[in-house]
């Protein structure tokens, strides 16, 4: 374990930046002067992450009322859409949250399947949209 005053120091050097930004040397940097482009991480840290952005996105995702409504088949498909789209992009389905505000869930399948993102991810969505429409 580092001593405390180690880690002060270092954060008090530093300084921390909760977005990626180019340093002084032009590299990729983020968080106490972690540099992005030399940084590796373990299959653990990767998990980690991976649980934490989306229980961040399921948060988010509670605020909206349609969401709430839907099982956690459903609620999933929104989760990692959130997760590969972040909200901005999930906000643009207008006809996907119309179809969810109706129960209409094929509906709301069928316009997840007629979007620039689905012809992007391919498969992902056609998975995605058959989980939407059984639930």
């Amino acid at each position: 374990m580092c001593d405390e005053r180690l880690i002060e120091s270092v954060k008090a050097h530093e300084g921390l930046v909760l977005s990626s930004y180019l340093d002084t040397e032009g590299h990729w940097t983020i968080g106490y002067g972690t540099n992005l482009e030399t940084l590796t991480i373990t299959e653990s840290q990767a998990d980690e992450w991976l649980r934490s952005k989306l229980t961040d996105c399921k948060d988010t995702l509670e605020l909206i009322p349609e969401f709430r409504m839907l099982n956690r088949a459903r609620q999933n498909v929104l989760i990692e859409m959130t997760y590969n789209l972040g909200l901005a992009g999930l906000m643009k389905f207008s006809r996907m949250w119309l179809a969810i505000q109706n129960a209409a869930y094929k509906t709301a399948a069928a316009e997840m399947l007629d979007s620039r993102w689905a012809r992007q991810v391919g498969r992902r969505a056609e998975t995605l949209s058959t989980r939407m429409s059984n639930g």
